[in-house]
């Protein structure tokens, strides 16, 4: 057991795991995010989520997340609050209450700085 090590709490357990241990929430995540990838993808290249898109974009041009630290950037991206791969998210996928607009910027760090599976 040599290499680098990270403590991770699993089923309520605090232990110490390779770098790269995938945990069986991340495992049971992956597999229903596989199982749901071509309905996601069938469904941001519908007609209903572009006009979706466009009227949010529309009621909201700017970055609420920049807008929030008071800076000004324009919104390229409409992001879902509760992450589609989850039921709740996918079932509230064109609810402008779900909905945010937000730059390039804070879309990676929002998508890229995700460990674990997002909340049910």
């Amino acid at each position: 057991m040599n290499g680098p090590k990270k403590r991770i709490i699993e089923n309520g357990k605090s232990k110490l795991v390779p770098v790269g241990y995938v945990t069986n929430q991340r495992k049971a995540f992956e597999k229903e995010r596989a199982r749901t990838e071509s309905e996601r993808t069938n469904f941001y290249k519908s007609r209903t989520w572009q006009k979706c898109r466009y009227y949010q974009l529309l009621k909201e041009p700017l970055c609420e997340r920049c807008l929030a630290n008071g800076i000004i950037t324009q919104a390229v991206i409409v992001h879902h609050i509760i992450d589609t791969y989850t039921p709740a998210g996918w079932d509230r996928r064109l609810d402008p209450e779900n909905l945010e607009s937000i730059c390039f910027s804070c879309h990676n760090k929002e998508t890229f700085q995700k460990k674990d599976p997002p909340p049910e």
